[in-house]
């Protein structure tokens, strides 16, 4: 439990930014009785790591040169994303914003989960 511990303080002194975790939840109007999924906040200010990687080469097309990026955001284990959530971080001084969060790898010390990345915006 000790060594465990340490893990744990060890992952969370990488923690470098603050996330917001939106997801949807079932808001049931009072007139027509219509449950709708309203976009709702589920956590916000969780420290957290996010770490990319761009996958190279680059593919050029006719029109442009693509490439494509992995994220990987690393949480506390007692965080609850639910898959599909979308998350915005923000990383020195900028917002970014992902979506469609993917499974969880879930350690004792903390949980790794993919994201798609949506938009870049300061």
């Amino acid at each position: 439990m000790v060594a465990e511990k340490s893990a744990r303080a060890a992952i969370e002194s990488t923690y470098a930014h603050l996330c917001t975790v939106y997801g949807y939840k079932g808001v049931k109007d009072s007139e027509s009785g219509i449950t709708e999924e309203t976009e709702t906040v589920l956590a916000e200010n969780v420290p957290c790591k996010i770490s990319f990687e761009l996958s190279y080469p680059l593919e050029q097309t006719e029109e442009a040169a693509l490439s494509s990026q992995r994220v990987k955001l690393f949480i506390p284990p007692e965080i609850t994303v639910p898959c599909g959530s979308k998350i915005s971080v923000a990383v020195n001084g900028e917002v970014f914003s992902f979506g469609y969060s993917g499974e969880q790898a879930l350690y004792p010390t903390h949980k790794e989960i993919r994201l798609k990345p949506l938009e870049k915006h300061k």
